[in-house]
């Protein structure tokens, strides 16, 4: 794995059995950016498990650096029933 100065990480998002997957952030090291021209879309139920896994681009194999859990209840209220993720 490369140091997190010179990671070329991404992100892919699964939930219910659908996967999005971001762009690689060449250079990103450890506070990236993506700049996406629209947000990621799932149809799902507010209460199922949004998995997102981040990588590192290298060459020959990617680097599994975590995994992050949330559902999207947790974020939303106030009557509001959707969320972009």
């Amino acid at each position: 794995m490369d140091t997190f100065a010179n990671m070329d990480p991404y992100v892919i998002d699964k939930v219910d059995g659908q996967s999005m997957k971001t762009n690689v952030c060449s250079g990103g090291g450890k506070f990236p950016k993506w700049f996406l021209d629209k947000p990621f879309s799932f149809k799902t139920n507010m209460n199922s498990l949004v998995l997102i896994e981040l990588w590192d681009s290298d060459a020959t194999t990617d680097d599994y650096i975590g995994t992050g859990r949330f559902k999207p209840s947790s974020f939303v209220g106030h009557g509001n029933k959707s969320m972009e993720v």
